[in-house]
């Protein structure tokens, strides 16, 4: 499919996988769908295809309504030329509605692993496994482009898993920044979002894992930038600058993010600066957020507690800056100030306590492809993801996160996509509380971790058969852990949700779904062959 509104330009000489979206498409333009089967044809999605190659790998230049679904991008050796894959606008067109869905972006050996670039807008990259770029580069760099959402990502290194010497030197996870100067008719990246995402096992240079604004221009390079419900998790004895970069941009807000670790870093949380002609900070916002070093090493290198600090900057380099409701715990030690933006002095509503989060980073089992299956043995990315959110984000029953967060500031989903709670949480991760069952031949015992909801009056059970209406139990007091189902059917299957409403019967907070089949015996009704006939 080939005009001037949908173009798909590969590097490789082969068919193409692309999913265009009919009602995106403009008028004349027909749908169409490919499949790359390695095991099977174009009637078939066979397995993860993977496209290598010594240079840029794919190109989406001014490309429209495409979506890349289910591969693997890398480069092929050590001789490859600059990128793996790039979406930009050109003559051809803006490069718009652009979707990178459920791939695997590894091993560049030269620049970015995904570059943004040049005027491109409508950009979605979700579902995907970044690890190992280039030298002195990103895993993704989002330059003068508009509306981009990156969510429900995981990013990490693992250079020696790649037979690769770790240089020690490559930049953010993730850059925001405009370096065109109005080439592209734009100037600063806007609406920008950054969320649902994990960060792991950094090797990098000393440098932030997400950076925003960068190459010294005399403009906001980003503006409308969201960073929100991601979990940085602090596993790695490599030194960083902290885990977010300022430069010369604006309308920031960082909220309900989970950094959990020891982070060998200049300062833990931020580290607003300017560069060159940048123009000052304006409107940053630090909200609902969880720090959290249980080691007691907050804001310092490795092997050297001479100087720890939260923040990094000066205060003359923003105006408009805010912390607001967060959590701070640094194990053992007292809770580091900084430059600007001092926990226990900025932030009015401050919480110093033990958030109950996992500790155990050293053991962690990478998300890496072994080209079947992760290291963990799970087969799909989301598999992935929600194996890391659940071990090292989600805080333990009574958790002082829980509950904490001020419901004027918050996101409306956690790290998971689930909807937050009426009394939300602190940090990325919502709490839910969650059932247990275990099944008779006609009832099912349900037991529950508290609701940790403090509006909460009572409890609603809901159970449900397929194809049968579902059946609702109301005024179940508060304070119960566990409830007896009764007069069910024998050998079905039931999905059961319990629900903590408030005084007036409206929703706090549910729990995710348990089913269970009830017991009992199969029959079979005998049948007679006659071979008379």
């Amino acid at each position: 499919m080939k005009n001037a509104r949908a173009t798909l330009y590969i590097v490789l000489s082969i068919v193409v996988p692309a999913i265009v979206l009919p009602s995106l498409l403009p008028s004349g333009v027909t749908a169409c769908e490919y499949w790359v089967a390695p095991a099977g044809d174009d009637s078939n999605p066979g397995n993860r295809a993977v496209f290598h190659h010594d240079g840029l790998v794919l190109s989406l230049s001014g490309a429209t309504n495409v979506t890349m679904d289910g591969f693997v991008f890398r480069h092929s050796s050590p001789a490859a030329a600059p990128l793996v894959v790039q979406v930009d606008g050109s003559a051809a067109g803006y490069g718009e509605y652009i979707t990178l869905r459920n791939n695997i972006f590894h091993d560049s050996y030269n620049n970015d692993l995904l570059k943004i670039v040049s005027g491109a807008r409508q950009i979605l990259v979700e579902n995907n496994v970044f690890y190992n770029q280039g030298p002195t580069d990103e895993h993704i760099d989002v330059n003068s482009v508009t509306d981009v959402i990156i969510q429900d990502n995981i990013f990490f290194n693992d250079y020696a898993g790649s037979g690769r010497a770790n240089p020690a030197t490559s930049h953010s996870f993730i850059t925001i920044k405009d370096s065109d100067e109005g080439a592209d008719g734009l100037l600063g990246s806007e609406r920008i979002t950054v969320r649902r995402n994990i960060f792991l096992n950094w090797e990098g240079g000393r440098e932030t894992l997400i950076q925003v604004g960068n190459d010294g221009k005399p403009y906001h390079e980003a503006r409308d930038v969201r960073i929100e419900s991601n979990l940085f998790i602090g596993n790695s004895s490599n030194d960083a600058y902290s885990v977010l970069g300022l430069r010369g941009v604006r309308d920031v807000v960082f909220a309900n993010n989970t950094a959990v670790g020891d982070f060998p870093s200049s300062a833990y949380a931020m580290w607003i600066d300017l560069k060159g002609l940048n123009p000052v900070n304006e409107n940053v916002f630090f909200a609902n957020n969880v720090w959290s070093d249980p080691t007691g090493s907050m804001g310092s290198y490795f092997m050297d507690n001479s100087d720890n600090e939260f923040s990094k900057g000066n205060t003359a380099y923003v105006t408009g800056a805010t912390i607001d409701n967060n959590l701070y715990w640094n194990g053992p030690k007292p809770i580091p100030g900084g430059d600007l933006l001092v926990p226990l002095v900025d932030d009015a509503r401050a919480l110093v306590a033990d958030p109950l989060l996992h500790t155990f980073y050293n053991g962690i089992v990478l998300p890496r492809w072994t080209g079947d299956a992760f290291l963990s043995g799970n087969a799909s990315i989301r598999e992935e993801f929600v194996r890391l959110a659940d071990l090292y984000g989600r805080p333990a029953t009574g958790s002082p996160a829980i509950g904490a967060a001020d419901p004027a500031l918050f996101p409306t989903e956690d790290l998971l996509g689930r909807p937050r709670s009426a009394t939300p949480d602190l940090g990325a991760y919502e709490y839910h509380f969650s059932l247990t069952g275990s099944a008779e031949e006609t009832a099912i015992h349900v037991a529950w971790t508290p609701p940790n909801e403090s509006s909460a009056v009572s409890l609603t059970l809901i159970y449900a058969a397929a194809g049968v209406d579902p059946v609702t139990i109301l005024g179940i007091p508060i304070g119960e852990r566990d409830y007896l189902v009764t007069g069910l059917v024998p050998r079905t299957v039931y999905t059961i949700r319990l629900i903590a409403v408030d005084a007036i019967g409206a929703t706090l907070t549910e729990s995710d779904p348990l089913t269970l089949e009830t017991t009992g015996h199969r029959w079979c009704l005998p049948f007679l062959v006659d071979f008379t006939r």
